[in-house]
C-alpha cells in the first residue's frame, strides 16, 4: 500500500499527531481550540460603539440617508449573528474537507433555509414584532442550527477517532 504524501511528511514529526507512547497508526486529536475564544470578541464592542458611524458609511447619500438609524440598530445586535455563523460554517467546512458533501449541504439547508425561516415567521409574524422579530428570529434561528452542526461534527469525528484508535 503507498503512503500518502502527506501522511509520510508528517511521519518526520511524530511529536505533532501523535501523542507519546500511543501505538503507532492510532491518532489523538488534540482539543485546545475550545479555549480560544470562538470569534474576534474583542471586536464585538467595535459594532455597538460605533455604530452610527457604520451606518453612516452604508446610507452617506441623500436617497439612502432615511436608512441611517434602521442600520444602526441592526449593528447593535448583529454581532450576535456572527458567533454561530462560525461555529455552523466550520461544521459544514469540517464536514466538506472528509468527502461529505451531502452532510454539509444539509446542515446548511436546516441552519440558513429551515430554521431561520421558521423562527423569523414565529418572531415577526406570529408574535408581532414585526422588522425586530425578523432580525431575533435570523439570529436565533443560525444559533440553533449552528449548534445542530456543531453537535454533528462533534459525534462524527468522535466516531472517526474510535474507528481510527480501535
Amino acid at each position: 500500500m503507498q503512503e500518502h504524501r502527506f501522511s509520510a511528511f508528517l511521519h518526520q514529526f511524530p511529536d505533532l499527531y501523535r501523542r507519546p507512547g500511543l501505538k503507532p497508526g492510532r491518532i489523538q486529536m488534540k482539543r485546545d481550540a475550545r479555549k480560544a475564544p470562538p470569534a474576534p470578541v474583542h471586536l464585538f464592542p467595535i459594532f455597538i460603539v460605533f455604530s452610527n458611524q457604520i451606518a453612516f458609511l452604508f446610507s452617506y447619500s441623500a436617497n439612502s440617508s432615511s436608512l441611517a438609524p434602521t442600520i444602526s440598530y441592526i449593528l447593535n445586535f448583529v454581532w450576535l449573528f456572527i458567533i454561530p455563523v462560525a461555529f455552523g460554517a466550520t461544521a459544514s467546512y469540517a464536514f466538506q474537507g472528509m468527502g461529505k458533501g451531502i452532510t454539509s449541504f444539509l446542515l446548511t439547508m436546516q441552519r440558513e433555509a429551515i430554521l431561520v425561516i421558521i423562527f423569523t415567521f414565529i418572531l415577526g409574524i406570529s408574535l408581532s414584532l414585526g422588522v425586530r422579530g425578523v432580525y431575533y428570529g435570523l439570529v436565533i434561528g443560525n444559533a440553533i442550527g449552528s449548534a445542530v452542526g456543531l453537535l454533528c461534527i462533534e459525534i462524527f469525528i468522535s466516531r472517526l477517532l474510535k474507528k481510527a484508535n480501535s
